[in-house]
This record gives C-alpha cells, sequence and structure tokens, in this order.
C-alpha cells in the first residue's frame, strides 16, 4: 500500500500574472495546502466557501472566449515562456510546468515527478491549480497525474478528465512559436491549460493526446522541437530509440454510468459502498477501470447510479474520488474533496493518493488474497466508507 499524507506532498502556487507584472521576471512560488488540507486559499466562514464553491456552471454562451484566452495568452506569453524554460529547482524532481489562463489572469505552478504529487485542476477552494473566477470551469475539471512511463526512465503525465460539465477540447489556434514547441493547450470552459513536460536527457519529451471518443477531436502529438529535428537531418549518432518520447499526456474520461451486476458476470473484482442508508457492490470490469471511475453526492459525474444512492451526505463532495487501475493497482485519488479521505472511521489523518493490491490474474491463478490483502477501508464521511475485494468474497459489511 502506497499511502502519502497531504502535507508530505510538494504543490506549488503560482503569482496572479496581471496583477503582479513587475514581479514576472523572478516569480515567486509559494507553497498551497493540498485537497483535503485547510490552507489559506479557503480559510474562512463556511457559507463563504459555499458562494466561491457554487456548482453553477455558466456556458460561454456567445462569449467569443477563444478570443479572450488568445489575447490573454499574448498578454502574458513572454512570462510564461520565461517560468517553463526556467532552471528546474535542485530539491524535486518535476514532471511538468503549467500555466492556467482565463481571459484576465494567469496561475503557474510546477508538478513533481511523484505520483502523490498529482493536481486537481477547477475551481473548488481545495483544487491545486485554481480559478475561482472561471465560470465555465467545473469545481474538479481535470486531475494532473505524473507516473514512471513503461517505456522510457522518464515521466509519463496522464490527464484525467474529471466528468466536467464543459468538455475538454483541443485548442483551435496556433501557440506561439516558443510555446508550440514547448507544451500542450487544452481548453477547459472558458479556461486555457498549457502543460510543459520537462525534457530530459533520456529523450524527448513528445506529447500524445487521447480524448475520451465522444468529444470527437483526433489524438493531438506536439510538434517536434526545431533542434532536434535538425540534428536528426544531420545525421545524429542519436538512435530512434534515444528520440522516444519520456513524457506522455494521455485523457482519460471515467464512464458515464457503469452497467449493473449482471452485466458483469466476468468482473474479477468489486467495489463495496456502505452508508448509514445501507450497501451496495458494484462488480468491475477491466475495461472500466482503465478509463477510471468517478465517486461522489453529484448524480451526474458518479459513475454508477447505486452508488450515488448513498452519497447523498453533504459531507461527500459531488465529485470525491477517482479510481483506476495502475498495473497490478487499483489507485484511488482524493479529487480536492472538502472533508478529505481517510482510512479508518476515527482516523485524523487525510490521505490524498491509496494504492490498493490487485494483481492482474490473481483470481486465474486461484489467489484471491491477493487483492487487497489488507482489507484497506476508505472513509470518505462518518458513516460513507469503501473497499475493494475479489469477486465472489464474502465480505462483512
Amino acid at each position: 500500500m502506497s499511502v502519502m499524507p497531504p502535507h508530505c506532498t510538494p504543490g506549488f502556487r503560482g503569482a496572479r500574472l496581471s496583477r503582479l507584472r513587475l514581479l514576472i521576471a523572478s516569480v515567486s512560488m509559494r507553497s498551497r495546502s493540498l485537497p483535503g488540507r485547510p490552507g489559506e486559499e479557503s480559510s474562512g466562514l463556511a457559507a463563504f466557501d459555499d458562494v466561491r464553491n457554487n456548482n453553477t456552471i455558466v456556458p460561454p454562451g456567445f462569449r467569443d472566449v477563444t478570443t479572450e484566452l488568445a489575447a490573454s495568452l499574448e498578454r502574458e506569453r513572454s512570462a510564461i515562456e520565461t517560468y517553463f524554460a526556467a532552471e528546474l529547482p535542485s530539491e524535486v524532481e518535476l514532471a511538468a510546468r503549467v500555466a492556467l489562463l482565463t481571459s484576465d489572469e494567469a496561475f503557474l505552478h510546477e508538478l513533481p515527478g511523484s505520483p502523490d504529487a498529482y493536481l486537481v485542476v477547477g475551481r473548488h477552494t481545495e483544487a491545486s491549480v485554481r480559478a475561482e473566477g472561471a465560470t465555465s470551469l467545473s469545481l474538479r475539471h481535470v486531475l494532473l497525474i505524473p507516473q514512471r512511463s513503461d517505456s522510457t526512465a522518464g515521466v509519463a503525465l496522464d490527464i484525467v478528465a474529471l466528468a466536467p460539465t464543459m468538455r475538454v477540447g483541443v485548442w483551435p489556434r496556433p501557440l506561439p512559436a516558443v510555446l508550440a514547441g514547448r507544451c500542450t493547450a487544452l481548453v477547459l470552459g472558458d479556461s486555457l491549460l498549457l502543460v510543459a513536460p520537462i525534457e530530459r536527457a533520456e529523450g524527448v519529451a513528445e506529447v500524445f493526446m487521447a480524448p475520451d471518443v465522444a468529444s470527437g477531436l483526433p489524438p493531438q502529438r506536439r510538434p517536434q522541437p526545431v533542434a532536434q529535428r535538425q540534428r536528426a537531418s544531420a545525421g545524429s549518432a542519436e538512435s530512434a530509440d534515444s528520440l522516444s518520447h519520456s513524457t506522455r499526456i494521455s485523457m482519460a474520461m471515467p464512464s458515464d454510468a457503469l452497467p449493473d451486476a449482471a452485466d458483469a458476470c466476468d468482473a474479477e473484482l468489486v467495489l463495496e459502498v456502505c452508508s448509514d442508508d445501507g450497501s451496495v457492490r458494484v462488480p468491475l470490469r477491466e475495461p472500466w477501470l482503465v478509463g477510471g471511475i468517478v465517486l461522489g453526492r453529484n448524480a451526474d459525474k458518479c459513475s454508477h447510479s447505486s452508488i450515488a444512492r448513498l452519497l447523498t451526505s453533504p459531507e461527500v463532495s459531488r465529485c470525491h474520488l477517482y479510481l483506476r487501475r495502475e498495473h497490478n493497482e487499483i489507485v484511488l485519488y482524493d479529487t480536492a474533496s472538502t472533508s478529505g479521505v481517510r482510512l479508518g472511521e476515527d482516523d485524523e489523518e487525510l490521505v490524498r493518493r491509496v494504492a490498493v493490491p490487485a494483481p492482474l490474474g490473481a483470481l486465474a491463478r486461484g489467489n484471491p488474497d491477493a487483492i487487497n490483502p489488507a482489507r484497506i477501508q476508505l472513509w470518505l464521511s462518518t458513516d460513507v466508507r469503501l473497499t475493494i475485494f475479489a469477486a465472489g468474497e464474502r465480505v462483512a459489511g
């Protein structure tokens, strides 16, 4: 099991560029609290937080959002380029640098290379990368999750869409030349997200984006940097293998609704959710776990209607938890929930990311005990808890 408390994860929040133009040359990054842990941005009266975290999304309507964001990008371009190209810190390995732009503000962040340091991008006060004034940005719009790449020694970066009201789209206009060779641009409602993976000596950081099928967007590849193209055309001794990507960006869309148990007789895992109002067990097939599953109080975002009916407590966030398969584990991510996630009913320590052992093929080998051997339970509130176990196993509710 891999568990990391919030205070151990290095998160960064940048300056609002439009309001601090004189400080851009030396952007001062300041530490920000992480999901489930109150901080300087989210302290204050609960009623005020409720107003700021209002779930109402205002579609752009007749606003020309693209033109607004293009003007913001042009205004902040120099500062963003400088930030993306800045010297890397020596105390932490970075996976990427990130910029979130609205029509009148920009926010800069660093994403460390550890998967425990994932970022939540949205409008909620507990989001790691936040633009509270972006009315078409969901409270929790996407996750940025760094992982070690299977194919190289570098870092792979996943962008996960958390069933946002406004779909994630590709930036429709050309990026400034320097940024085009360095980052990928995604439209999140009325915001623009720029993600610049850190290029490393062991390979060229190349970006692949696989949007959710419903969006109809084709996969996008970031252009190869000019310097790299020149080296390749000049007959450089670098092999094709050395040019493989060390960082990728992909996008997965959680299931809109998981099928009923009758349609999942071949499932090997079961997700059980219990509350004071009852319990439900949902069989988990592997294809559902690849894209990921969202759990929360918002019935439109929660991936299973039966689970949503148990998550009505105001202590449970509208989008509270995201889980998916990563190799031989089922990994659960706190998606900037207000109340947080705990490993026990009386446990005061909040956790952000929990990895539950679930080896592929364990049941086929007759080893059901390899699935969640510690019988980990996650508590989303004082009365809502969940666990994962092998299909067919009897587990006390």
